[in-house]
């Protein structure tokens, strides 16, 4: 499920988990000074079987943002590179996976 939001604002899809994961990203954005394009991959395997809310969207989100980058620059195409050969549930969404890899520069196979 993609949701896509464009320079005003609007989106593809209204997704109350969108903005769960946004709060938390704008928030770390204005006490930090600095402007990002943010992508974000959120599994959700059979074994996740109790809903608990958005909540637990934002509050991963911002430990997330607390323990910091796991790349930056060229290194978001590497991590780009090991999530399309990661054996969840990536694997089986190859018209997202393309449309990220196209927005990013990033050949697949």
């Amino acid at each position: 499920h993609v949701v896509d939001e464009d320079y005003g604002g609007r989106f593809s899809e209204m997704d109350g988990g969108f903005y769960a994961a946004r709060l938390p990203i704008l928030e770390y954005l204005n006490k930090t000074g600095r402007t990002a394009e943010v992508v974000i991959f959120r599994e959700v395997l059979p074994s996740y079987f109790v809903t608990v809310g958005n909540w637990h969207i934002r509050e991963t989100v911002r430990r997330a943002l607390e323990n910091g980058p796991i790349g930056k620059g060229t290194e978001v195409h590497e991590l780009l590179n090991r999530l399309l050969t990661y054996k969840g549930a990536l694997r089986f969404m190859p018209s997202r996976i393309s449309r990220i890899t196209d927005y990013l520069g990033v050949e697949h196979g």
